[in-house]
């Protein structure tokens, strides 16, 4: 955890989990240092009440898809990758129904083991987010505008 805070911190993500999954995740990413600026429930649940989150909602995927336009990532399950793709944010697959990766019933994702692949799972995205923005060109008009690869994790706001 003390390596991959680096990756995390500062980092805007939207989630949208089962309650209890959403409780779990969305606290383990604030220790981490990130920003939860959505939490979304398909359900109500007393747990929601505990979430610490800019905004939490029971929803569905289309209010994750409004919620996480300034986002640096989503977390929900197969159903998310649409919006994702849309918005142009990665996405974290997590929960269920998790239809369109092989294997994802053989992942452990509990207890110390799950929590050090969630770990890096989320911080690679992280990274190669950041290393696909650095490998573009940056430049800037005459305006002070700058023009790059469209906002990558590294906080740029180029368009």
């Amino acid at each position: 955890m003390l390596d991959g805070h680096f990756f995390y911190s500062r980092k805007r993500i939207a989630i949208a989990l089962e309650p209890d999954l959403l409780y779990a995740v969305t606290g383990f990413l604030g220790d981490m240092g990130a920003e939860v600026v959505a939490a979304v429930s398909p359900t109500q649940s007393p747990v929601l009440e505990r979430l610490k989150a800019a905004t939490i909602m029971v929803g569905d995927h289309s209010d994750v898809e409004t919620l996480a336009r300034d986002a640096d990532l989503i977390v929900s399950n197969s159903h998310g990758r649409q919006g994702a793709a849309r918005i142009g944010v990665p996405l974290h697959r997590m929960g269920l129904p998790m239809f369109d990766r092989l294997g994802a019933g053989l992942r452990v994702q509990v207890g110390y083991r799950g929590t050090r692949e969630l770990l890096c799972d989320i911080g690679n995205l992280f990274l190669a987010r950041e290393m696909d923005h650095e490998s573009h060109e940056h430049g800037h008009d005459d305006h002070g505008e700058s023009h790059g690869c469209g906002g990558g994790s590294c906080g740029c706001n180029a368009v």
